[in-house]
């Protein structure tokens, strides 16, 4: 017994579980925003296995095929390198659990399942082969953390409302942005692969102008739910202001540092860009579960 729990904390690492989580959160703000009552509490359940589920075992294969790329880079963060879990059990791991988030996504809406399949079939394109090519790998990632609010939604409406549109490219933009970071951090590994990363392509300087302009953007975009009426939740409410404000403090700060820092410094902006991403995450949540006016109206 003493090895099991080891064993599951570097399943954890393996499977990247918070990101599913993360996830998970996002379906259930989309089903909220989409006015999800709860007669509707199976199926956002079964939405968010299922979310988190493909996203594990997307990831479990995704170490499976960088191994080389992360035993080059010395990433002792992953299990695969420091031989915590085999080559092998990650390979079943990861098609299992695509199979089982599939199995879930049977339940939900004819729109979900297709989002669901879709997903899946980028997924393992993007741990074989779509990674490779650089900016495709870094559409894809950003698109699965815009893609659970759209999802969410649609686990109880046909079609998604406005605001979750908004919420979505938000998450693209920022996810954008980090995935851009992480060629720069990653560039010597990634020759292995041929990965052909805008650091790679264009140069670091280019990559890091790059990843700021996302941030910007995304920035600049982020009051709108709280400015324009899209949606009452969100209008003038406190609740999604505060942590939001946090999250582009933190974001700013990320993007003026980024020229200047070298690939060790892009590597530690990029951990406090999570720090952004999650308060931004909260915000999303609060601002649709708490309500808040400004001015107490």
């Amino acid at each position: 017994m003493g090895g099991v729990r080891p064993y599951l904390k570097a399943v954890w690492r393996l499977t990247r579980a918070e990101h599913g989580l993360m996830y998970a959160v996002g379906v259930v703000v989309g089903a909220v925003l989409g006015g999800a009552r709860v007669s509707d509490a199976q199926v956002v359940l079964s939405g968010c296995i299922t979310a988190i589920m493909l996203e594990a075992g997307t990831f479990a294969l995704n170490d499976y095929y960088d191994f080389e790329v992360d035993r080059k880079n010395n990433r002792l963060d992953r299990p695969l390198v420091t031989g915590e879990i085999s080559l092998n059990e990650a390979f079943i791991m990861g098609w299992t659990l695509i199979a089982a988030g599939m199995l879930f996504a049977l339940f939900l809406p004819i729109p979900c399942l297709l989002l669901a399949f879709i997903a899946a079939v980028l997924g393992v394109l993007y741990d074989i082969k779509l990674k490779e090519t650089g900016p495709g790998g870094n559409l894809y990632i950003s698109l699965t953390m815009a893609l659970p609010f759209v999802f969410g939604g649609l686990l109880v409406k046909p079609e998604p409302d406005l605001i979750l549109l908004v919420l979505a490219s938000i998450a693209f933009l920022i996810g954008f942005g980090r995935e851009v970071m992480k060629g720069i951090v990653d560039i010597e590994g990634d020759a292995i692969r041929d990965v052909s990363t805008i650091a790679r392509r264009w140069g670091v300087k280019r990559a890091k102008q790059i990843s700021a302009l996302f941030y910007l953007i995304g920035i600049t975009i982020s009051p709108i739910p709280f400015l324009i009426n899209l949606n009452p939740s969100y209008f003038m409410n406190i609740a999604y202001l505060v942590p939001l404000v946090f999250a582009d403090l933190i974001l700013l700060h990320v993007t003026f540092r980024l020229p200047s820092e070298d690939r060790e410094g892009v590597d530690r902006l990029r951990s406090v860009s999570l720090i952004a991403l999650l308060s931004g995450l909260i915000a999303f949540l609060a601002g649709a579960m708490i309500q808040l006016p400004l001015g107490g109206v």
